[in-house]
């Protein structure tokens, strides 16, 4: 694109995850696009915007599903622009199929911290990064679950031990309240309640 080109309009479409790492913040994304599109002579004349909602899925992307309704009518832009191709889609078919259906209607999916290179291996790169995004999304899910289980079972822990500490308190407390203590200078003695003395030597 060419600063020089007459104006073109786009979308703008900011999303953010349920897991921030890696991430920027919505209001850095939107600064971003409108720098970008600035800088390329592109008019911004709607905004889409998802909170906390990954990419694996486009039909859970409320905000996602108007963008694309409303590019796929007659007054369109020309561009969707997007921090990342990740914010777009981390799932590479679908990622795929909606580039496809937007291109038929004369729409590009711009990544502006991506930038793709002229020429016949464009859509290779692309497709590269899309399988590199939809595998950090596996795997980061998978490590989700994985600290999820193990902060279950550490709570877990902490709960049984907290419960059997606070148990074990009580039946010596009361103990002790049953119990007469005589202490003498080398041992103590205990007295209990319907049981015999006994006497237990105190360590010097």
């Amino acid at each position: 694109m060419n600063q020089n080109e007459s104006l073109k309009t786009a979308f703008g479409y900011i999303r953010v995850s349920t897991h921030m790492q890696e991430e920027i913040s919505p209001e850095a994304q939107k600064h971003e696009l409108q720098k970008w599109a600035k800088q390329h002579n592109i008019l911004i004349t709607q905004w889409f915007q998802d909170n906390g909602i990954s990419g694996k899925k486009a039909e859970n992307r409320t905000a996602f599903q108007n963008m694309i309704a409303l590019a796929k009518e007659k007054d369109h832009p020309d561009y969707i622009l997007a921090w990342k191709f990740s914010r777009f889609a981390r799932n590479q078919e679908e990622s795929i199929v909606y580039k496809s259906l937007l291109r038929k209607n004369n729409v590009q999916v711009v990544s502006i911290s991506e930038p793709l290179p002229d020429g016949p291996f464009a859509p290779l790169i692309e497709r590269i990064i899309e399988w590199m995004d939809e595998y950090y999304s596996i795997r980061l899910s998978g490590e989700v679950k994985r600290g999820m289980k193990e902060k279950a079972k550490k709570q877990t822990s902490v709960w049984m031990s907290a419960f059997f500490l606070q148990n074990a308190a009580a039946v010596l407390l009361t103990s002790v309240q049953k119990c007469d203590l005589i202490y003498t200078e080398r041992f103590c003695i205990v007295k209990t309640v319907g049981a015999r003395t006994k006497q237990f030597q105190i360590a010097k």
